[in-house]
């Protein structure tokens, strides 16, 4: 079983218009709902791929319990405390006018210590279960600084790996509690450290706090290090639809493949075909098995970079 903590878990709303002009009223000419946050992404690509999930979060209201049961219906076990305010709401723009989507991103409800300790015991519960923990995506207001460190001790004694995807303040805070493995992108990265790095750089600098460190950065692909070798991968394909849970769903590729096979290439791979197949996937963060395997066999390895 491969436990997935999503914090912040959300309703991701897709809406199309023909034309976006700030200022005035906008009538969309579509709309869909899709269970989002970013560890939900990751744990509907593992189901995907084949791997037994239990997930983890805090669930608010009438829009949690749609979540969760969104969830259900793929298999994914779902638990964690309930707060009384909603899960946030996360809505995803696209229009033929602009071709990239905007995104506007609620904060979530907010967490106390009764919500806290529920959390962290079924965590002491889950983890010496589980093959690993991956925790993805932001924490919702209320959350202790050093929430990462607490679920890393949990594992560490535990023996499972940690994987993380985290950004901003909580990036700093992730990074020192050492994962075993972790995925950010190249701005993220860059934020991080201050200054402006490649992703071979920024991926090899992550090793001192990681096993396995994976940087990407859109279009050119994914730069996997760990501390025998850099593997740089890429996989392009003529239409996408929407990048959002890109990074998710390669997250996902790295968990699944390293749970089934060591071999760094293959990880690499499946991880790049995994963020592709959810660019084609007309279902907001979400990826299908079937464009998995065959993009595989277009990902390309443009340099290994010994250490």
């Amino acid at each position: 079983m491969i436990l997935v903590l999503c914090p912040n878990p959300s309703i991701d709303k897709l809406l199309y218009v023909d034309r976006l002009n700030p200022g005035s009223v906008n009538k969309s000419s579509m709309e869909k709902m899709y269970p989002g946050g970013k560890g939900v992404h990751v744990a509907l690509a593992l189901t995907e791929l084949g791997e037994s999930v239990t997930l983890s979060g805090f669930w608010g209201g009438e829009s949690g319990t749609w979540i969760k049961n969104e969830c259900r219906k793929k298999g994914i076990t779902c638990v964690g405390p309930l707060t009384k305010q909603w899960n946030r709401t996360c809505l995803t723009i696209l229009s033929d006018q602009i071709p990239q989507e905007t995104e506007i991103v609620e904060r979530g409800p907010a967490v106390n210590e009764l919500h806290l300790d529920h959390f962290f015991s079924e965590l002491a519960d889950l983890i010496p279960k589980s093959n690993s923990v991956v925790v993805s995506g932001s924490w919702p207001p209320g959350t202790p600084k050093h929430v990462y460190q607490q679920i890393k001790d949990i594992s560490e004694r535990h023996s499972v790996p940690l994987w993380v995807d985290a950004s901003g303040e909580r990036l700093t805070d992730a990074i020192c509690a050492e994962p075993f493995g972790i995925h950010i992108n190249h701005h993220e990265a860059e934020e991080y450290f201050g200054k402006a790095l490649s992703p071979k750089h920024s991926a090899e600098k992550l090793l001192t706090n990681s096993r396995i460190a994976a940087v990407t950065n859109g279009a050119d692909g994914l730069y996997m290090a760990t501390r025998e070798s850099i593997i740089h991968t890429s996989c392009r394909v003529d239409h996408i639809i929407s990048t959002v849970g890109s990074g998710d769903c390669l997250t996902a590729g790295l968990v699944h493949a390293w749970n089934r096979s060591s071999d760094l290439h293959e990880m690499a791979k499946v991880a790049t075909a995994c963020g592709t197949a959810n660019c084609i996937c007309p279902d907001l963060g979400m990826l299908k098995s079937s464009d998995v395997h065959r993009l595989q066999h277009l990902v390309t390895t443009n340099a290994i970079y010994p250490l």
